[in-house]
Formats: structure tokens, sequence, C-alpha cells
């Protein structure tokens, strides 16, 4: 198909984007000498701090990536409630998106349209996805949800629109990075304060933080090898270290077993094989030393909390699989509560109870697999499956036509991070396809690579 080129007008009379946001920019700026001249210099600061922030991302192609990055993470803030934050995030970055895709159609920069096999298959989840919605328990509930997942691809587009240089994946790895610094932070503070919680840092739930975290810290590591400046190079693998602290005392198993299952295919893939020997000689008598040991197996058995967290995730599979063998072909949607998937949440046993809780709770599968299964019957399953491969096979390919060794190692990061989502999707049921704002990361990340490869960017 031929591509077809919008130039933008020179016509005095024509809209002109920059011209407009920037006399925006000093109208507003005028309104806030008047109205913060009272205030002191601190909020007046920050304030034009705040106001120049936005003018830049606003400016710069690569700032809705900016933004999604620094703010997908905070869900939690004291003094402000989920759904006050959650409309903000969604108002600040929709405002972003809309610039950025009006950029798009008035530069539209002479390329074909891109319509690639991922592209396909996410147009077909959500054919399929809306047609099980529209039998599913909850209609717009779950149609809500499969929009959220379907934004995804999006964010996954401006990333590969917005990334057009060396300095743009630069600064993408930068603001990876005060990201991470930024989740992390409040949970150490609370350490150093005597709050001994499972670290979660801006986020309500200590394993989306996780989750987080495993996006992340892959990204951290290869940025390390990128920069070629000695004192980024040490400040990217210190954060690498804080974040991995950070994961640990979140106390996710599933995020360790993906963090160990990262670090064996990063090294593999960069052939560090003194790195590999050294892991795997540590790995095998740490194993040896819990198993010979009395003492370290119950230590092992009461930090991985394997009695009462591993039953209680038994409970909701059990329940899950039985309610996809009533409902096979179309599932019965996303957003469950309890009592849609198993009669036991009101009156059944106390593991049951405490499994489940009450009879309108959110019903959480735990497992990505599973919860494709009951939104979409057991297509979701060849959905999930589907995706995996494809990202797989994607990367694979960047991998082997990697034009530089810093190239090379920004996607032997990426392929670690699905090869360790793939297991963490056995216990976790917002990974790559999750509702939740810590996917964005991972398709941040992957808009990113595919940008370089596209773009044949070498750093």
């Amino acid at each position: 198909m031929d591509s077809i080129s919008l130039k933008p007008s020179t016509d005095c009379t024509g809209f002109a984007p920059r011209k407009f946001l920037i006399s925006t920019a000093a109208f507003a700026n005028l309104l806030l000498t008047a109205t913060l001249s009272l205030a002191g210099p601190l909020v007046t600061t920050l304030a034009f701090s705040g106001l120049l922030f936005t003018l830049i991302c606003l400016l710069s192609p690569v700032g809705v990536v900016v933004v999604i990055a620094l703010f997908s993470h905070i869900s939690a803030v004291p003094g402000i409630d989920f759904d006050t934050m959650r409309l903000v995030k969604w108002c600040l970055v929709g405002s972003f998106l809309v610039i950025t895709l009006l950029r798009a159609v008035n530069e539209s920069r002479s390329q074909s349209l891109r319509f690639g096999a991922l592209e396909k298959y996410f147009l077909l989840f959500a054919l399929w996805g809306f047609v099980c919605t529209i039998v599913s328990i909850h209609f717009s509930s779950s149609l809500e949800s499969l929009m959220r997942i379907c934004s995804l691809l999006l964010i996954y587009e401006i990333a590969v629109f917005a990334v057009r240089s060396k300095r743009h994946v630069y600064i993408v790895l930068l603001v990876l990075l005060v990201a991470v610094l930024t989740a992390v932070i409040p949970s150490f503070s609370g350490l150093l304060q005597g709050s001994f919680h499972r670290f979660r840092g801006l986020q309500n739930n200590a394993n989306s933080f996780a989750i987080f975290l495993n996006f992340t810290i892959p990204v951290l590591v290869a940025a390390a090898f990128i920069f070629r400046q000695k004192y980024l190079k040490a400040i990217f693998g210190v954060v690498a270290l804080i974040a991995v602290a950070a994961l640990i005392l979140s106390w996710s198993r599933s995020a360790w077993i993906a963090l160990f299952v990262q670090a064996f295919v990063f090294l593999i893939l960069e052939r560090k094989k003194k790195l590999l020997i050294s892991l795997t000689i540590l790995c095998l008598a740490a194993m040896i030393f819990v198993v010979s040991s009395p003492t370290l197996r119950e230590i092992a058995y009461k930090t991985g909390r394997i009695g009462s967290g591993t039953t209680r995730r038994a409970l909701l599979w059990q329940a899950g699989w039985e309610q996809v063998k009533d409902s096979p072909v179309f599932g019965i949607g996303f957003e469950l509560k309890a009592g849609d998937v198993s009669e036991f949440a009101r009156w059944g046993s106390i593991q049951h109870v405490m499994a489940f809780g009450e009879y309108s709770n959110r019903y959480s599968a735990h497992n990505l697999y599973l919860k494709m299964m009951l939104a979409l019957g057991l297509p979701g399953l060849l959905f999930a499956v589907g995706f995996f491969y494809i990202l797989l096979r994607q990367q694979v390919r960047y991998y082997r036509q990697a034009r530089s060794p810093a190239n090379r190692v920004l996607v032997s990061a990426v392929l670690a991070i699905i090869v360790g989502a793939i297991f963490t999707s056995f216990f976790e049921s917002g990974v790559l396809l999750g509702a939740g704002t810590s996917a964005n990361y991972f398709w941040l990340v992957l808009g990113t690579t595919t940008a370089i490869f596209h773009k044949k960017i070498s750093f």
C-alpha cells in the first residue's frame, strides 16, 4: 500500500500546535504568577517546575512515554483515594495520548501503515473478547477490563512511534530509572521508620509492585551495559540492586521465581559463562543446605508462606477450573466476584471463607491462563499462549539481527522478561495482559525495542 504523506501546512492561518502550546503555557504562567504571588517561593517554584516539565513533555515526541513511565506505577498516595488517583492518571495520560496522536497525524512521516503479527493478534483477541463480553455475567465491568487490556496495544504503538533516535532510547532508560527510585523509596523510608510490612511502593498491592519490578530490573541491568559513562553504569547498577532488595521484601513468591528465571535467561543470552556457573553453584548449594537442615527447611517454609498462601491459591484455582468446565466456549467474562465462581464464598469451610471472603468480593484467579479461560473460555488459553509465542518469536528475530552489542543486550533483557512472565503467569493474573498499570512498563519497553529494530537505531 502506498503511504500517504500529510506535510504540515506553512499557511499562517493554519493551526500550529507548537505555537499554541507555548502561548498557552505563557498565559498559564501569568495566571500562576498572579495566583501564587502570596503563596511563597517554594510553592511558586514547584508550580513553575511542574508546568515547565509538562510543557517539555508535550513538545517532545517521546513525552507521552515519559509520562506513562513516571506515573503508571502510582496508585496509592496517602490522602488520595484510589478512584481519584486513577481518574487523575487517566486524565493526565489521556491528554498526552491525544497530543501524541495529533502529532502523529500532523507529521505523518511518510510511512506505510505497519500492521504486523502482534497487531493482528491483538485485533483477533479484541473481537473474540467482545463476543464473550456480550454473554458475560457483568457486561459493563467486563467490557471496561477488556478495553484496558486492549489499550496496552496503544501504549506499545505510541512507544514505537515516539522513540526515533538514540537520545530517545536513553531518555526512556533514564525515566525508568527515576520511576523505580520513586517507587522503592517510600517502602524503604517506611522500613527505616519501623514499618515492617510487605513492600508495595506506591501501589495498593505488593504483588503488583513486584510485577512492576520484574518488568524494570532487567532493563536497568541492560542499561548498565549500554551506557558508556562509568557514573551512569554505577547508578543503574546500584538502583538495580536496590530494586532487587525491594522485590525480595515484597514477599511475592512468584516474583522471586521470575527474577531467578530472568537472571538465568539473561546470562545465557549474553554468554556470561562465569557468572552463570557461579549462580548455578550458589543455587545448588543453597538447595542442599535447605534440604539437609531441618531448621533451614522450617525457615524456608515460613518465609515462602508455603502453608496458608499456597492453600488459598489452590482453592481459588480449583473453583476457577470448575467454572471453566461449566462455560468452556465463551467463558463468563472479566471482573468476576467471588460468588460468580464459587458457591462456597458465603457458606463453606473456614478455608473457603478465608480464600474467597465476602460473596461480593473481587475474585482473583492468581493465574493468567486460568483468568483468560474464565473470561474467554478455552480459546482464552490459546490467546495467552499465542501472545507469548508471538512475543518470543519477534524478540528472537531482533536478537539475531541486532546491529550492536548494546542493541542485543536490551533485547536480551526483554526476552528475559518474557520468559520470566511465562512462569509468573502460573501464579499471578495481572502480568503481560493484566488490566493493572504494571503491564504498561512491559509494553513500553517492547515498543522501544521494536522502534530500535524498525528505525535502525544503533547505540
